[in-house]
C-alpha cells in the first residue's frame, strides 16, 4: 500500500513538474547561482558536485532552448 502511495505521490510531482517548469527553472537558477564557486581549497565532493550542478543546469538551458519554436513562420523557399 505504501509502495502505491508513493508512486502515486512521485507521478503527482513529476506531473507538478512538467507543468511549471519555467517556476522551477527560475528557481533552481537562481539557488545555483547563490553557490559560491569551488576552489582549489574546497572538498573533493564539493567541487565535483558544484561541477555536476553547473553541468546539468547549462544542458537544461540548452534543452529549453532548442525546443522553443518560431514565432513567425518560416517560409520556404523554391
Amino acid at each position: 500500500m505504501h509502495y502505491l502511495l508513493t508512486v502515486i505521490l512521485a507521478v503527482g510531482v513529476w506531473a507538478w513538474i512538467t507543468a511549471h517548469q519555467l517556476i522551477v527553472y527560475y528557481v533552481f537558477s537562481v539557488l545555483i547561482e547563490q553557490l559560491p564557486p569551488a576552489t582549489p581549497q574546497s572538498s573533493p565532493f564539493y567541487r565535483y558536485a558544484y561541477s555536476v550542478i553547473q553541468l546539468l543546469a547549462a544542458n537544461w538551458r540548452r534543452s529549453k532552448d532548442a525546443v522553443i519554436q518560431p514565432t513567425t513562420p518560416v517560409e520556404k523557399k523554391p
